[in-house]
C-alpha cells in the first residue's frame, strides 16, 4: 500500500522551549514581545523553505519530526517542544496547514539524533507515523538527492 508523505527540511537548529520562554519575557519598544518577533522571523523562513521545496497545502495528518541536533547539549523535550510549536504555527500562518488543532494534527512522533554535520529538522506529514529507521532513511535519501544536483 502506497502512503503519501510530504517532507520539509529546515536546515538549521530551531529554538527550544527555554529560548522561547526567555524571548517571551522581553518586550521591545512599541510593545512587541520577543516571542512575536522570533515567531515572525521563523515563520517567514519556514514559509520560504516550504515554497522552495514544493511543500503543498495540507489539511493535516500525522506529523513525524526528525530533529538533527549538532550535539547533545539540549534536552530532547526542550528542542522538540520549541521546534514543533514554531513549525506548526509557521505552516498555519503561511496557509500551508489548515490548522494545528486536534482535527488537523492527528499524531506527533518526534525522533532525534546527534549529527554535527547536518543540524536541522525534517518534518514528514502523512497518513501514518514513520518509524525511526524509515524517517532517517527517507531523510538521508532526500539529502543525497539534493547533494547530487
Amino acid at each position: 500500500m502506497m502512503h503519501h508523505v510530504q517532507r520539509l527540511w529546515i536546515p538549521m537548529r530551531l529554538p527550544g522551549l527555554n529560548e522561547i520562554i526567555e524571548k517571551k519575557r522581553k518586550v521591545f519598544r512599541g510593545g512587541a514581545d520577543g516571542y512575536s518577533v522570533l515567531k515572525k522571523g521563523w515563520g517567514e523562513t519556514i514559509a520560504w523553505l516550504a515554497g522552495a521545496q514544493g511543500f503543498q497545502k495540507t489539511g493535516g495528518g500525522v506529523f513525524t519530526y526528525l530533529f538533527r541536533e549538532p550535539d547533545r547539549r539540549r534536552d530532547p523535550s526542550n528542542f522538540i517542544a520549541g521546534g514543533v510549536k514554531i513549525i506548526e504555527d509557521a505552516l498555519q500562518d503561511a496557509g500551508l496547514l489548515e490548522g494545528d488543532g486536534w482535527r488537523n494534527v492527528t499524531a506527533i512522533q518526534p525522533w532525534w539524533i546527534a549529527d554535527a554535520t547536518r543540524a536541522g529538522v525534517t518534518v514528514f506529514v502523512g497518513d501514518r507515523t514513520l518509524a525511526f529507521d524509515e524517517a532517517v532513511a527517507m531523510d538521508d535519501e532526500a539529502h543525497n538527492e539534493r547533494k547530487s544536483r
